[in-house]
């Protein structure tokens, strides 16, 4: 119980000193840049802070975050999907869903609230606030900041394909998303953290077992920052699961 509380304190102190500083950073301004893949006929401008500070400083350098994911949203993505973002950081993926679908039909949901102002901003000054941005925590119960996916595609309609990235929280909310996956199968995009997960009592094998029986398909990426890494089915993986951070790809036929 310690070490459940002691990663909660963690992750809240963490998540104010970061909220501080990205709301500092939406009043420094913000670059264009150009994200394409000619070969798959793929080209959008995405906008991000200027700060060259942790995350930012790739995309300066090599026009991508997590090459892996931008190049898996913009093949799985079609025109009229509906799109969730949850975990979007500074809505840098909403953004590259937005070059395949039309921005209305994106979902933005951020938890910290430095973050979701930024997004707020860019979909103002840039998307003619098309995006819908929810400053809320996907888990696995709706109350006290936070929703639960099932409520939330009830209330507003389900997603087709979901990018899922909350650092450690993935494991409520995929919980809280149990009938909509079952139900309606979205292709899923999600990057677990083990030691998190465990943290928090989830477990990692019970939920690739789980996303197993829900998915025609169940991919994996234990290297996706990497420019060169590409997708490998989760079964040919030792054990099932690697640890430490990775992503799963889920798809249905």
């Amino acid at each position: 119980m310690s070490r459940l509380r002691e990663r909660i304190t963690d992750v809240v102190l963490h998540s104010r000193v970061h909220s501080l500083a990205d709301d500092l950073t939406r009043f420094r301004g913000f670059d264009a840049l150009e994200v394409s893949f000619p070969e798959a006929g793929f080209s959008t401008t995405v906008y991000y802070p200027q700060a060259r500070s942790g995350w930012v400083e790739p995309i300066h350098d090599t026009t991508y975050y997590e090459e892996l994911t931008v190049r898996t949203l913009a093949d799985e993505l079609s025109p009229g999907d509906v799109f969730w973002d949850v975990g979007s950081r500074t809505g840098y993926f909403a953004q590259i869903g937005s070059g395949v679908t039309d921005p209305s039909n994106v979902y933005v949901f951020e938890a910290m609230q430095g973050r979701s102002r930024i997004i707020r901003t860019i979909n103002r000054r840039y998307y003619g606030g098309a995006f819908t941005v929810e400053h809320t925590r996907l888990s696995d119960r709706s109350g006290d900041g936070s929703t639960a996916g099932d409520d939330y595609a009830k209330a507003h309609g389900t997603p087709d394909v979901v990018k899922l990235d909350i650092e450690g929280g993935e494991y409520p909310a995929l919980q809280g998303l149990d009938r909509t996956l079952r139900e309606h199968r979205p292709t899923l995009l999600v990057e677990m953290h083990y030691e998190a997960i465990e943290a928090l009592g989830g477990s990692v094998e019970e939920m690739h077992a789980t996303l197993g029986d829900v998915y025609d398909s169940v991919w994996i990426a234990d290297r996706y920052r990497r420019q060169e890494e590409t997708w490998r089915p989760l079964e040919a993986v030792d054990g099932g699961w690697i640890e430490g951070s990775f992503q799963l790809l889920c798809t249905s036929e």
